[in-house]
Order: C-alpha cells, then sequence, then structure tokens
C-alpha cells in the first residue's frame, strides 16, 4: 500500500482559486501501440478497456468505501503479474483536494510500460504542479517507484481534472514541469496498489 501526502496549505489555497468545472481522470495514449487499462479500487476492479493510439479514456471521479483509485496500465492484455504502471487519485472532500500520482511501484523487476517513452501528469491548472518522466531515464524520479516517494503526490482543488499523457514528457500546451519542492507531511490517504 502506499500513502498520498497531501499538500502544504499554500497549494491548497492556490489550488482552490483555480477551480474549475471538472472531476474527471485522463488518460491519453501518444504511444504507437494500443495501451490496456483496469481502474481498480477497494470496492471493484474493472474490466480491461483498451485505448487506441490517439485515444483517450476518461472517467468521473469515483469514491471507494477506503482509499483511492488505481488506474493501472499496460501493453499487455493481463494486469496480473504483468509489468504495469499506474495513475493514482484520492478525493479529500474534507479538504477539498484532489490528489494525484504516477506509480511504477508494482512495474516489478521487468522494463515499466513507459520508460523507453515517458509519461506526464498535469492538474489542468497553471497554479497545480505537474510531474513527468522522460523517455530512457536511468531513474524515473517524476513517479512512485517505493511506496513511501511521497513527494510524487501531486493536488489541486477537487473540481480540477488530472490529465496523464503516455509516451510523452509533456503535455501538448508544453508546461514547464515545475520542481519538487518540498513539503510538510499534513495528512495520509490510503492508496491501494493491489496487484490484479
Amino acid at each position: 500500500m502506499q500513502f498520498l501526502t497531501v499538500a502544504a496549505a499554500a497549494l491548497f489555497a492556490a489550488s482552490s482559486v483555480a477551480a474549475s468545472s471538472g472531476g474527471a481522470a485522463y488518460v491519453y495514449n501518444k504511444c504507437s501501440a494500443p495501451v490496456n487499462l483496469w481502474s481498480v479500487s477497494a470496492d471493484s476492479v474493472g474490466s480491461m478497456v483498451t485505448i487506441k493510439p490517439g485515444g483517450t479514456y476518461s472517467e468521473a471521479y469515483k469514491t471507494p468505501s477506503v482509499g483511492g483509485v488505481s488506474l493501472k496500465l499496460t501493453f499487455n492484455d493481463t494486469c496480473d503479474g504483468a509489468p504495469i504502471s499506474q495513475l493514482e487519485y484520492t478525493k479529500d472532500p474534507s479538504m477539498g483536494l484532489i490528489f494525484g500520482d504516477m506509480s511504477n511501484v508494482n512495474c516489478g523487476t521487468s522494463e515499466c510500460p513507459f520508460k523507453t517513452s515517458g509519461w506526464y501528469l498535469d492538474m489542468g491548472s497553471a497554479s497545480c504542479p505537474t510531474r513527468s518522466c522522460a523517455p530512457n531515464a536511468a531513474s524515473c524520479t517524476g513517479a512512485y517507484i517505493a511506496y513511501n516517494d511521497d513527494v510524487n503526490t501531486i493536488s489541486c482543488a477537487i473540481t480540477s481534472d488530472i490529465h496523464l499523457y503516455l509516451c510523452t514528457d509533456n503535455a501538448p500546451s508544453k508546461r514547464a514541469v515545475l520542481e519538487h519542492a518540498p513539503h510538510r507531511h499534513a495528512h495520509h490517504i490510503r492508496h491501494p496498489h493491489v496487484r490484479r
């Protein structure tokens, strides 16, 4: 299991000003091959969804009975034992925030799906942080590698959408990736890292 860290109060103040209508997670397949996705939480395991090259997957934010949601991503037709990467998100209505991260925790010893092509996470607002991993980087410092890489959890207003771009290390807007600024660990939220 991974614990997500809440950003400092200053980030909350900045993100709440930038609130917009939203409330969904989007995955954009910029790869040359189809990507398979499963939406997994403590309550359910969704059916496999195939995102064709150039395609997009979206889901309105879910609120499981415990923890958050993990969108498991792989080029294989199973996420059971396959090298997978994940987009994880957790809603915290009490703080008015949505938390998100990219994770390679369950990738295992195999090559992670987007190691050679990169990936990029954007909360959709210029006032909110981003994370990315460059193609062929020796270590993906923008994603969870270990369960406690909490610096890679980012947050924004709960109405903000999360955008994950696969096989690229920046969004179409070319917005610069913010530095991993240290922050206080004010609160923890349990996230599912279940292997299915």
